[in-house]
C-alpha cells in the first residue's frame, strides 16, 4: 500500500507540472495568435482603425484603438489567461493602420509560479517569435587598469580594476572585453549591459561612461600609452555612480554596440571605463576585474529568428 500511495503521489505531481507548462505553452500561443491578429486587422485597417493586444493579469485582451486605454471596449475580445502566469516587459502591443507595423518593438514575458518564464519577441517589423536564446552571462575575457602617471606600465594582473579622476598626469582608466563568438552572427540583439562589481570607492556621487575601444589590444601588454586614444570619443552610455553605504553592481547598457559587434559591423575591441569629467576631484571608483571575486560581467538577451 505505501509502494501505491508513493507511485501515486509521483504521478500526481508529474499530472501536476504538465498541466503548469500546458498553462504557460497555451498563454504563449494565445498571445501570438492575438498579436498576429491584431497586426492583420491593422494593416486592412478593419474598422478604419488600428488594432493592439493587452495581455493583463488574468487575461489577453485584442482590442480596436490607439491605445489599451483609449479603445472601444465593445470590440474586445478576451481570452483568460492562467491565474499562476504574469506577464510583464512589453504588456501593450499596438499596430500601425495600414502598415502593421507595431508600435514599439520589445519582449513579452510570461512567468509562470512554478515552471519559470517564456518570452515572446515582437521586432521592428512586426515579426513575432519566441526567444531561442538569451538571456547569457559572459565574464570579462580580458581586462585591464591603465595609469597615465606610469605609461608603459602593464596592469593587467590586478583584482581590481581602477577608474580614478585625479588630472594633472594622474588619472586611471579601465578596459574590458568579452568573448561574443558564440552569439550567431544573424541574432537580434534585445539587450545587453555591461555590470561592474564595486570593491572600493572615494566620493558621493559621479557619472561613469564606457567607451567602445577601436583598437586591438592585448591584457598582459595594455599600457596608457597603448590605448590612450583608441576609443570612440563619444560614451556609447554614462550611468551616475552614488554611493548608498553598500558595494554593489553598477551597469551600462551596450546594446547598440553589441548588436553592431555580432552583425560584425564593428569589431569587438571591448570597452573603456573612464569619468565623465577628468577633473581634480579625485572621487574614484574601483570595480572588481575578472581575477577579483566578482569578475565583469556582458549580460545579452537576444534571439535567433
Amino acid at each position: 500500500m505505501a509502494t501505491l500511495g508513493i507511485i501515486s503521489a509521483v504521478v500526481i505531481t508529474s499530472s501536476l507540472l504538465l498541466l503548469r507548462a500546458n498553462d504557460l505553452d497555451l498563454a504563449i500561443a494565445t498571445t501570438t495568435q492575438n498579436l498576429r491578429s491584431a497586426q492583420l486587422r491593422s494593416r486592412g485597417s478593419d474598422g478604419d482603425a488600428q488594432w493592439g493586444v493587452f495581455v493583463g493579469n488574468g487575461a489577453i485582451t485584442l482590442f480596436r484603438g490607439a491605445s489599451f486605454a483609449a479603445r472601444n471596449s465593445a470590440y474586445d475580445e478576451t481570452t483568460d489567461l492562467a491565474s499562476t502566469i504574469t506577464p510583464s516587459g512589453l504588456t501593450e502591443i499596438n499596430f500601425a493602420k495600414n502598415t502593421g507595423l507595431p508600435i514599439s518593438s520589445g519582449v513579452v514575458t510570461l512567468t509562470h509560479a512554478v515552471i519559470g518564464k517564456k518570452q515572446l519577441f515582437i521586432n521592428s517589423l512586426g515579426l513575432v517569435d519566441e526567444l531561442t536564446s538569451g538571456p547569457t552571462t559572459f565574464t570579462s575575457g580580458r581586462d585591464a587598469t591603465l595609469v597615465q602617471s606610469s605609461p608603459t606600465t602593464n596592469f593587467g594582473t590586478a583584482t581590481q580594476l581602477e577608474e580614478y579622476p585625479r588630472n594633472n598626469g594622474y588619472n586611471k582608466r579601465a578596459s574590458l572585453w568579452f568573448n561574443l563568438s558564440t552569439i550567431p552572427s544573424n541574432a537580434q540583439i534585445i539587450n545587453a549591459t555591461v555590470q561592474l562589481y564595486e570593491t572600493q570607492t572615494y566620493g558621493v556621487s559621479r557619472t561613469v561612461a564606457v567607451h567602445r575601444i577601436t583598437q586591438s589590444w592585448n591584457e598582459t601588454s595594455v599600457t596608457w600609452n597603448t590605448l590612450s586614444s583608441g576609443f570612440a570619443t563619444t560614451p556609447t552610455a554614462s550611468t551616475t555612480l552614488v554611493w548608498d553605504g553598500s558595494l554593489s553592481w553598477d551597469q551600462w547598457n551596450v546594446t547598440a554596440d553589441v548588436a553592431a559587434m555580432v552583425a560584425g559591423s564593428q569589431p569587438n575591441y571591448g570597452w573603456l571605463i573612464k569619468d565623465n569629467q577628468e577633473d581634480l576631484s579625485e572621487a574614484y571608483w574601483y570595480f572588481s576585474s575578472r581575477e577579483g571575486a566578482h569578475p565583469p560581467q556582458l549580460i545579452v538577451d537576444y534571439v535567433v529568428p
